[in-house]
């Protein structure tokens, strides 16, 4: 009798128990409950934050001074890099409507800000000078793969440039290049080291070339570049429309990628004999480098990696650079 008695309290204390276990379930559901609702009360009234503040600095565009544009423009893209980032982390908790609703809204933000620089800061074609060429410049073929159908960054340099050459190892000096804009357009099956400490460079419809060059106090603009190897070091770095190209470099802010397919990168590895000397001149930290730190703006997805870039396997580098047969 006394055993029966014993599985009857052993019964009714199971059952005890399980209630309470329900009871406290219950609790912390409600508790997770309120805690998920707050942080996604939290990232809706912070992201709408942000996006409204991104809004009215583009709407002022108009009004700034256009020596200050570029800055006006630069400083909006980091905060849509903060913002993409933002959602990334928060899609931990987000159900995946309100990830790809936030992914929207970048999208449509970004895409508002560049059809607003491109109006206040169009690009336009090299406006070079005509210049009788020497005997020993070889102009590039102008087959269709390598001529402008489109406008591109105009840069006046007086004779800072390589253009419309074919099969040439080119090169200029740190007192040709110091504190100098440096473009290089039309080039084909060439070579070409910058060695110095160049302003800024300008790099356009290059196909099948080398590019050495030496840190850049401020940014690297590359377009339309196919089969290429680049080899640079700079503030900022932004490549459109290029593929199958590889980037040696040291990047102390981040690479940006736009309309590019195919694109590996790897650590800048380029000695200079006066390395460190262009190193102080450019201004440039190195020991911070962001080498694949790279935002694709054509790749907004927080779930999965951007296709359109990759890094190059340490295996598949190339260790050094022999640069020995330049001038």
């Amino acid at each position: 009798m006394s055993t029966d008695l014993a599985k009857k309290q052993e019964a009714i204390a199971n059952r005890l128990q399980k209630k309470a276990e329900e009871s406290q379930k219950k609790r912390d559901d409600r508790e997770n409950s309120s805690v998920l609702l707050e942080q996604t009360d939290f990232f809706h009234s912070s992201f709408t934050k942000a996006r409204k503040e991104i809004e009215s600095t583009l709407a002022t565009s108009d009004e700034i001074p256009k020596s200050k544009l570029t800055d006006h423009f630069d400083a909006m893209t980091i905060s849509l890099q903060k913002m993409k980032k933002f959602v990334t982390d928060s899609s931990a908790f987000l159900v995946s409507y309100d990830v790809e609703k936030a992914q929207q809204a970048l999208m449509d933000i970004f895409y508002a800000v560049h059809l607003k620089r491109e109006e206040l800061i169009p690009k336009k074609k090299f406006a070079f000078k005509s210049k009788k060429k020497a005997t020993s410049e070889k102009p590039v073929p102008q087959t269709q793969s390598v001529q402008a159908t489109k406008p591109k960054v105009e840069v006046d340099m007086t004779d800072c440039r390589f253009t419309e050459q074919s099969g040439r190892k080119l090169y200029k000096d740190s007192q040709e290049l110091q504190s100098k804009d440096v473009a290089l357009s039309k080039l084909t099956d060439c070579d070409v080291l910058l060695d110095g400490s160049p302003s800024a460079i300008h790099i356009s419809l290059l196909r099948n070339c080398r590019i050495f060059s030496g840190p850049v106090s401020s940014s690297i603009f590359v377009d339309d570049c196919v089969d290429c190897t680049f080899v640079l070091a700079c503030q900022q770095l932004r490549i459109h429309s290029s593929t199958k190209s590889n980037f040696y470099i040291h990047v102390t802010s981040k690479a940006i990628i736009e309309d590019c397919q195919d694109v590996l990168f790897a650590p800048f590895n380029l000695q200079l004999p006066l390395m460190s000397d262009h190193y102080a001149i450019s201004g440039l930290n190195k020991d911070i480098n962001n080498w694949d730190a790279v935002d694709d703006f054509n790749w907004l997805a927080s779930d999965s990696p951007s296709p359109n870039w990759a890094v190059i396997p340490e295996g598949e580098r190339v260790p050094s650079w022999d640069i020995s047969d330049f001038a």
